[in-house]
């Protein structure tokens, strides 16, 4: 695990959307595609030792490795299972909004209260990647069970 670089062009913790890029397909990953969003709140990034564990990145000054796995493990590096409606009205109380405001600005506030509502944002990978991985655990017990 490593901290984010400083640089002029480069704001951390990063709190934004970015683009995932599938690596390698993965059970998890189904119905997701490079391109796909996902939001992240960081300061530091996995480096991965075995390069078919990541199985997806962003590019947020160099690529960040936003999902790994093998077998029936997986870890993200954003948050998959995170509330649209309960982050927007977190987001919205007046300390929140005041913290965000002054690291990162009005317009970095606005723009993620407004994509915290586009259904192809979080409420998608939300929608994908929990499921996905509810399922494959469902189904590993079940084999589990009948061995």
């Amino acid at each position: 695990v490593r901290r984010l670089p400083a640089a002029p062009h480069i704001v951390v913790p990063h709190m934004g959307w970015n683009d995932l890029v599938i690596d390698h397909d993965h059970p998890v990953l189904a119905g997701l595609q490079t391109g796909d969003h996902a939001y992240f709140v960081h300061s530091y990034h996995f480096k991965v030792t075995h390069p078919a564990q990541r199985l997806a990145h962003v590019d947020y000054a160099g690529d960040v490795t936003a999902i790994i796995g093998r077998d029936t493990m997986v870890g993200t590096q954003f948050h998959p299972e995170a509330d649209a409606v309960g982050m927007s009205l977190h987001l919205q109380t007046p300390e929140k909004k005041k913290t965000v405001v002054e690291n990162h600005g009005e317009q970095k506030w606005q723009s993620m209260i407004y994509h915290l509502n586009d259904p192809d944002k979080i409420m998608y990978t939300h929608q994908q990647i929990i499921p996905n991985f509810l399922n494959l655990a469902v189904a590993e017990l079940q084999l589990a069970q009948a061995s």
